[in-house]
């Protein structure tokens, strides 16, 4: 017996031996001998197993776990390995309830690998405060582990942590130089914090290491495109469609991008492709319908109509076909069906938050009274920015176009900079806007430098005059005139019928809750014109306020009124904001680049019965007849 013993142990450690060679054959063939003699071997199984999960055979793995799990000899290493293969299959309660048992009868010396699993599962399960707590207590047994740093930076990136992630992702690369991951994350992280320009260093070096990364690529692209830099961005894009041509995703980005420079039927084409390559693919088809090329009765229609009502289809899929069904039939004119499926998309959106207009309200309303600032600064700089607001869909990216075809104007499009300045001061403890009174002639001065920083990164041969076309930044015009006090200030506006139509039919993303009810709608614009109005008060003559209405019925009367006010000279043709070649990145890029007509002005008549709520709780003041 003694003998047989020393057999069965011999022949494991030499299939141990074969499996750290990899000679995977040898290794499996005397596992499967050991266990001929001795059927439930904890160690025979368990190294089995071990071999099949990296071979991905998992359907032999099941019945090899029980062998080894149960039974009284179990330790720790067994059932880390048992949840490692439950991870891989996706059941993750029972990797957790295996990880736990391990984790329960190790030491915390030897206990580092089982916390780190631990981890990572809670992680995959969503829940990423958890698995902060038990990344952290790792770090605190191996605190130069870049592996589990790399780890940790990426779970704080994903509670939107990108400061401190970038701190941890630094940490990482010094440890280890050549972690390909720990350079691509850091890019992450800094693109995520609008650090672009460090963004495409960090992504730059994980190039050195692998070149050939599919979405590595695609991240450079993304950020070339945010650059305006559509060249670059198809560059890389179509380095990343060579290592995967059927990759979807691929397709769906360089759609966008033509979308963004003009190009219409390059848009269709790829959006197309995406679709060929995952029918299932809900973003390219809200994305293809936008470009008006899509007949109602084409297979793809049908298909996604089918789809929506197929109850297996996830919300977030179902809402990104409502808004592309409701483009399509508006197109083809069937009005009463594209209402429907606009509202439905609208009413899955609202489900998941709670919006109070009254919270705006307090929250904003009383922003304008602590302007004029009784300090000022200097007005010489060497940039001139054009701020346009107003509210969204009002016009702002035809204006930018039409004062961008100027020869000394470059446009950036929507800058997120105020917002920034505004979410990030901080006085004794006090934010925006109890903080304005607390401002110093130092502070406005630091405001100003943060903003040209960002905006060179952005744009590093940027012109001394530029757009800056954030809609919301009507919500910062005292700061705005506080930084710049000789900027240019363009308020655009139309029918607010049209306007919020417009807004109700488009999914927008970020922090528009209100735009998903037509009530909280209403509400929202009738607060955006009260404060505008304060703001006219407060800056008398100093803001011009462009009617969208008035330049479609007199372009070039308009035109020359708006180069006036910017000071710069009108030149012919400048109206012509369908011939600007700039990329556009907002939801209007193909409708901007059609030409000046009025068939969006009383669009809102083809809904009048359905927008009865609207209608009611819009101030009146508010219309163009």
């Amino acid at each position: 017996m003694k003998a047989n013993n020393e057999n069965q142990l011999n022949k494991l450690k030499l299939a141990i031996k074969e499996h750290g060679d990899k000679k995977i054959s040898s290794a499996e063939k005397i596992y499967r001998e050991i266990l001929e003699d001795d059927p439930e071997s904890p160690d025979a199984n368990h190294n089995l197993s071990i071999l099949l999960i990296q071979q991905n055979r998992l359907n032999e793995v099941s019945s090899l776990i029980d062998r080894f799990i149960n039974n009284d000899f179990a330790i720790p290493q067994y059932f880390h390995t048992a949840s490692r293969y439950y991870e891989v299959v996706k059941d993750y309660n029972k990797s957790l309830e295996m990880i736990n048992k391990a984790i329960s009868i190790s030491t915390e010396e030897i206990g580092l690998k089982f916390l780190y699993q631990k981890a990572r599962i809670l992680k995959q399960t969503g829940d990423i405060d958890s698995a902060i707590i038990f990344y952290e207590r790792c770090l605190n047994i191996d605190p130069k582990n870049p592996i589990i740093l790399n780890s940790y930076g990426v779970a704080l990136s994903a509670l939107g942590k990108f400061s401190k992630s970038i701190s941890i992702f630094e940490t990482v690369i010094k440890l280890k130089p050549e972690l390909f991951d720990g350079h691509v994350n850091l890019g992450l992280a800094q693109q995520n914090a609008d650090k672009l320009k460090e963004a495409l260093i960090s992504y730059k070096k994980a190039e050195l290491i692998n070149s050939k990364h599919q979405m590595l690529n695609i991240n450079i692209g993304s950020v070339y495109q945010r650059l305006r830099k559509p060249k670059k961005a198809l560059l890389y894009y179509n380095i990343a469609k060579d290592i995967d041509p059927n990759f979807a995703e691929i397709y769906n980005n360089i759609g966008i991008v033509y979308g963004e420079i003009g190009q219409k039927k390059k848009a269709f084409e790829s959006y197309k492709k995406a679709l060929k390559l995952n029918p299932n693919y809900t973003k390219a088809f809200r994305h293809i319908s936008l470009t008006k090329l899509l007949d109602q009765n084409d297979p793809i229609t049908i298909f996604m109509k089918k789809k929506y009502e197929d109850t297996n289809t996830l919300d977030l899929d179902r809402i990104e076909i409502a808004f592309g069904l409701g483009s399509i039939y508006e197109h083809n004119k069937n009005y009463t069906e594209a209402f429907d499926y606009f509202k439905r998309g609208n009413d899955l959106i609202k489900k998941d938050f709670y919006y109070d207009i009254n919270q705006t309200k307090n929250k904003i309303k009383e922003t304008p009274t602590y302007f004029p600032l009784k300090i000022s600064i200097s007005e010489k700089t060497d940039y001139s920015p054009i701020f346009i607001l107003g509210m969204p869909r009002s016009g702002s990216t035809l204006l930018e176009n039409i004062i961008s075809n100027h020869t000394q104007v470059d446009s950036l499009g929507e800058l997120t900079l105020m917002s920034e300045i505004v979410t990030k001061t901080k006085k004794n403890n006090k934010f925006w806007p109890e903080i304005i009174n607390q401002f110093k002639e130092e502070d406005l001065v630091d405001f100003r430098q943060y903003y040209l920083k960002k905006v060179l990164e952005i744009s590093p041969k940027v012109k001394e005059i530029f757009t800056d076309k954030m809609p919301y930044n009507f919500l910062y015009l005292g700061l705005i005139k506080s930084i710049f006090p000789k900027s240019k200030i363009i308020y655009t506006s139309r029918d607010s019928r049209d306007n919020c139509l417009s807004i109700y039919f488009l999914k927008l993303y970020g922090g528009h809750k209100y735009s998903n009810d037509l009530s909280d709608l209403a509400g929202y614009y009738n607060l955006h014109k009260e404060i505008m109005n304060q703001w006219f008060s407060i800056y008398q003559n100093e803001i011009y306020h462009f009617k969208y209405e008035a330049f479609v019925n007199n372009p070039k009367k308009e035109a020359i009124k708006l180069f006036e006010y910017c000071n710069l000279d009108y030149e012919e043709g400048l109206e012509r904001f369908d011939l600007n070649k700039n990329m556009v990145r907002t939801a209007s890029n193909h409708q901007v680049r059609d030409k000046l007509n009025a068939s969006s002005i009383g669009r809102w008549k083809n809904y009048k019965n359905e927008l009865k709520e609207l209608l009611n709780e819009l101030n009146k003041d508010t219309f163009v007849n």
